[in-house]
């Protein structure tokens, strides 16, 4: 009689579940726009986030990491490095999609350029956006490389410099058996680094120099000692 009663109840959640209020709900987004770098919640009622052990979400296409499951409805995630624009956040269970919402990705304040050194040429591989502090100039009076982020007018926006990627040797970790060491090894060319800029719209070019060893970059002196190697036009800024 129990097990009837039992298979009797079953059989009407079933039922019951069939019906628009059992079914999940929506997929809703705060806050609704963001930068890359940030953190959104996703929520959906009568969700089941902690059940999913293939749990997946993308903006844009784009993988975002899934910081945290608070509940079986909610859930916080990372907005991935991608261009600005409005997109669509999808929710999967491994290869399936659950549900879907409309948002809002949002210019960075930061752009990383990706570049490659081949003797004195310079190229720029990509630009895309970041959340990290831009580039200060390298605490060294090793040999660096100076940039002067500029407008179409020649006027410089931005200066920076690095550690120069060819003639500063690399940091290499190094493991045995008696533990990790750090290593120094010739750097290669060519070479590729990367440089963080602030996000200027009226940025449409970038100069490159070479900077001597023991030349100070702290004064307009050392600053008129640098020697000019590249010129880059555009396109500089990116997506």
């Amino acid at each position: 009689m129990r097990r009837r009663l039992a298979i009797v109840i079953a059989l009407a959640l079933v039922v019951a579940c069939q019906w628009p209020g059992c079914q999940k709900g929506p997929l809703v987004v705060k806050p609704t726009s963001a930068r890359p770098g940030e953190m959104i919640r996703l929520h959906q009622n009568r969700g089941d986030f902690q059940s999913f052990n293939s749990l997946r979400v993308t903006i844009g296409g784009e993988p975002s990491f899934v910081s945290r499951v608070i509940s079986n409805t909610d859930l916080d995630v990372v907005v991935p490095m991608r261009a600005a624009g409005k997109v669509e956040i999808q929710l999967y269970d491994g290869s399936q999609l659950e549900t879907s919402t409309a948002f809002a990705v949002l210019d960075s304040d930061c752009r990383r350029f990706v570049m490659r050194l081949h003797g004195t040429q310079v190229t720029v591989l990509r630009v895309e956006p970041c959340f990290d502090m831009v580039q200060r100039d390298a605490e060294t009076l090793n040999p660096r490389l100076s940039f002067d982020l500029v407008n179409a007018q020649g006027q410089t926006l931005y200066t920076t410099s690095i550690a120069h990627p060819i003639e500063t040797q690399a940091e290499v970790f190094s493991h045995s058996s008696r533990g990790a060491t750090i290593e120094r090894h010739d750097a290669r060319d060519p070479a590729v680094f990367w440089v963080r800029f602030p996000n200027l719209p009226a940025a449409k070019g970038l100069r490159v120099y070479y900077v001597p060893a023991g030349v100070d970059l702290a004064d307009s002196v050392g600053t008129s000692n640098r020697v000019p190697i590249d010129t880059l036009e555009a396109p500089v800024h990116g997506p």
